[in-house]
This record gives C-alpha cells, sequence and structure tokens, in this order.
C-alpha cells in the first residue's frame, strides 16, 4: 500500500508529533521548501557546550532535512565571525555575553547590512552573565531578541527556553517560525513562563547549574564538570539526544545514569588532576598582592591554562586565584575566588563574568601581574 504522506500531514502527526511543533510539520514535503541555516554561537565550557546542545536538539533536530546548522564555539577573547550569515539565516547566540565591544560591533554591522535597523527576529541571545547587562541599551543589543537571566546557567535558559517552545502552538510557514520564537521572548520577559531553578527539574542541567554558577548546591559538581568535559565536548554528541530532551519524562533513567557516569569519571580526573596540580603550582605559580578600591587582597597567580579547580585547596587559602596564558599578543585572565567578588575588578579591566569566576585581556601583561610586587588596579 502507497501512501502519500505530503496529503496526509494526520497521519503524519500521530506517527511523528515530534516533528510537527515547527516548520517541518507543514512544508517537508513541499517541493519548494526553503531552510535557512540555524547558526549556533555557544561558549566553550560545559554550560555553553550544553547550551548549544539544547538549541540543536530541542529546536533545530527536527529540522534537519531541510537545513544547515553550523555550529561555532566562541571562548569570550575570540572576534565573533558573521561573514557566513544571509539574510533569511537565524542566529542563537548561547551562554555568550556580548560585553566585549568589539563584538558587539560586528554583530551591529551584521543587522545593519541583512536586516536595517528594524526590530530584529533574526538574532536570539540567551545569557546569564551580570556583563550582559553593560551594553544591553545600546543597537543592535536593545532590537535583537534575549532572555538575560542571572539566576541560573546559560544551559538551563536553553533548555528552558525549549521546553517553553513546544508548549505553545504549531507553526506552519517560516516567517511563522520566526514570530513564535520572538513571541516566546516576551512571554518570557513578562514573567509568563517561569525561568528559575526549580523549573529545571532535569538533574543534568541542575548539575550544570550547579558548577557554572558556583552554588555548588550538588554534592560533585566538581568531578561532575570534569566528567563533562571529558565526555561530552560537543553539542552534537548523541548523549545530549536525551540529555538535552524538553520531553525528558521518556528518559529519566538515562539522564541519572549518564549524570552518575560523568560523576564517576570526573573522580578518576580529580585524583589525577590533584597530583599534577599539585606539582605546577609549585613551579609555575607566585604570590601578589592585589590592591583595588582602598582594599589589598592576597592572590596565587598561575601561568598556565586550566579552570578553578587547577588551583585545589588554595581556592579557599587565597581571597584571589588568578590565571593568565598568552595568545598571539594578548594575555588572558581569569580571576576565581570563593571569598570575594572578582566582578568589579574585571569589569574595571573590560572584562566581565561572575562575582566568582571573571575574567579580562590585557595586551601588557607587566603592569598587572608580577612577582613580588604588589598590584594596584585602582
Amino acid at each position: 500500500m502507497c501512501l502519500s504522506l505530503k496529503n496526509n500531514t494526520d497521519i503524519l502527526d500521530q506517527v511523528y508529533p515530534f516533528l510537527f511543533n515547527s516548520i517541518l510539520y507543514y512544508n517537508i514535503f513541499k517541493e519548494d521548501f526553503y531552510m535557512p541555516t540555524i547558526h549556533i554561537y555557544h561558549h566553550g565550557d560545559t554550560d555553553g557546550i550544553t547550551a548549544g546542545a539544547c538549541i540543536f536538539h530541542g529546536l533545530c533536530a527536527p529540522l534537519l532535512f531541510h537545513t544547515r546548522l553550523c555550529y561555532r564555539l566562541y571562548n569570550y577573547e575570540t572576534p565573533l565571525d558573521f561573514h557566513k550569515v544571509e539574510e533569511d539565516d537565524i542566529i542563537f547566540l548561547v551562554d555568550y555575553s556580548l560585553s566585549n565591544k568589539d563584538n558587539i560591533a560586528r554583530l551591529r554591522g551584521l543587522c545593519l547590512d541583512l536586516w536595517k535597523d528594524e526590530e530584529d527576529k533574526h538574532v536570539f541571545w540567551l545569557d546569564h552573565h551580570k556583563t550582559s547587562y553593560k551594553f544591553i541599551d545600546q543597537y543592535p543589543l536593545n532590537k535583537i531578541s534575549k532572555v538575560i537571566n542571572t539566576d541560573i546557567c546559560g544551559a538551563a535558559i536553553s533548555y528552558l527556553f525549549c521546553k517553553a517552545f513546544y508548549k505553545m502552538s504549531y507553526v506552519y510557514t517560516l516567517e511563522e517560525y520566526y514570530d513564535k520564537l520572538s513571541t516566546l521572548v516576551k512571554l518570557i520577559n513578562d514573567g509568563v513562563y517561569k525561568f528559575d531553578k526549580e523549573s529545571i527539574r532535569n538533574e543534568f542541567i541542575e548539575y550544570v547549574d550547579s558548577w557554572d554558577t558556583w552554588k555548588h548546591d550538588k554534592e560533585y559538581d566538581t568531578e561532575f564538570n570534569l566528567g563533562c568535559i571529558a565526555l561530552l565536548n560537543d553539542p552534537t554528541n548523541t548523549a545530549f539526544c536525551n540529555l538535552a530532551d524538553p520531553f525528558m519524562d521518556a528518559t529519566l533513567s538515562f539522564i541519572t545514569a549518564y549524570t552518575e557516569k560523568c560523576i564517576t569519571a570526573g573522580k578518576n580526573i580529580l585524583k589525577f588532576n590533584e597530583s599534577l596540580n599539585k606539582q605546577q603550582m609549585i613551579e609555575m605559580a607566585f604570590e601578589v598582592n592585589i590592591k583595588f578600591e582602598n582594599k589589598t587582597y592576597t592572590c596565587l597567580v598561575f601561568n598556565g591554562r586550566g579552570n578553578s579547580t587547577t588551583f585545589g585547596d588554595n581556592i579557599n587559602k587565597y581571597d584571589i586565584c588568578a590565571m593568565m596564558y598568552f595568545i598571539g599578543d594578548t594575555w588572558i585572565n581569569s580571576l576565581y575566588s570563593a571569598k570575594i567578588d572578582t566582578l568589579p575588578i574585571s569589569e574595571f579591566m573590560g572584562g566581565g563574568g561572575h562575582p566568582g569566576a571573571s575574567g579580562f585581556q590585557v595586551h601588557d601583561i607587566t603592569p598587572i601581574f608580577i612577582k613580588g610586587k604588589d598590584t594596584v588596579i585602582k
């Protein structure tokens, strides 16, 4: 028996209901159907990769028959590249703080070139960094669709965004798809959908949130993060099909099992790292005092790459643990603390981030961190 699915969308609706809360519902079998490229720009840590995976598996996976998908991993020191973006494309910027003036200028040029100065329906910015508010009233950040929430991590925002998307009505055209996304942003910002810790209800995302926002309300969240770095360094990883599933009720056992898998892997990694990091602290770290706003802070400076776990117990011994490394003509600096708010220091230096984990870039490191000398920032 031959069945023309093109003329029987009611049957398709029963067979593949997950496909039809999208443009694909009405247009998948139209010969003239066109779906633009979806560009997902995401940060390179566990939070950013998971946020990108949520957008892919929650909003884009059902459209893969008729769309191109472009992943772009960016750290804050990397210039955003928009040269492949075309007029009908869609951009998602997730877990990415648009506080860099150069990157804002690049986005401004894109918006003016492709969409003039109209209210933009092509760029969707989902972020949780406090520094994202810094230029939020300037064009184009005041025009693009955005959800900024500093209470939860970027992955949680993206995950809840996808869940809310599927609670809305079906769409049948490309324009309706744009409108639905834009309408959803407005509903979220009006408080129709709750975007808070209690709304997540996904153990994997909750662990990402615990680590990335420094809540540390989940046991072994440090080990979990290390396991994720090793096992889930790509948003297209098939495990994310379940971990980032907005209909996660059917995948609860998988989510629990994979979360435990990441923790187990992270425990083994942590044991190795503790020995390695301890030796690196001896060979490549030094102490300075940082003077900022009439206060003096003890600081341990490490010349190398890593994250807050690189410092081990030193994170509790010093007011600030600072990490610096050189790329080309720029020094990348990260400040970590379990005692003070590092964000004002990083913002003063032109950077941003969170109270317990922030950063900035400079071309000349010598006025900042010199062994044996106090660092006077302000």
